[in-house]
């Protein structure tokens, strides 16, 4: 999604700053834990249990004529789908040597391990269903962003 706001970009990074805690600071009562960097603000909703799956909004930001340009996306940390990637493929691939081995039943235990993966994160996604919304909405107000 991209948006405009008539603020500068270290107009941004400063509100952003001043409206999160920061990953490691516990108990401020801020429902936002955020950080910066490279040109990007990060956000996730605070929750009280651990969610790997949880939603990360990313916005990056660009100085564009009397404001800023800010593109928003969501989805998972970037290190879980690097770790589901090598998950996934791992059982794939040993399912698949398995299967055209002396002992093909044995393939059936990947294919528990891909069923365990895929219900684990069903699960961890349904829990972080509404936090993508949440998090725009978050952004919108502090930014002062307007849709484009």
């Amino acid at each position: 999604m991209n948006f405009t706001s008539p603020l500068s970009k270290s107009e941004c990074i400063a509100r952003f700053r001043a409206a999160v805690d920061a990953p490691w600071k516990f108990g401020s009562g801020r429902d936002v834990i955020g950080w910066t960097g490279l040109g990007a603000l990060h956000a996730r909703k605070r929750i009280g249990y651990r969610n790997s799956f949880q939603t990360v909004v990313t916005a990056r930001l660009r100085p564009s004529g009397d404001g800023t340009h800010v593109s928003v996306s969501a989805g998972m940390p970037g290190v879980v789908v690097a770790f589901l990637f090598v998950w996934f493929g791992f059982f794939v691939l040993t399912g698949l040597a398995l299967a055209f081995s002396d002992a093909p039943a044995a393939a059936l235990g990947s294919l528990g391990f891909i069923a365990f993966g895929i219900a684990l994160v069903a699960v961890g996604r349904w829990f972080a269903r509404d936090e993508a919304a949440y998090l725009t909405a978050f952004l919108v107000e502090t930014l002062e962003l307007e849709a484009i």
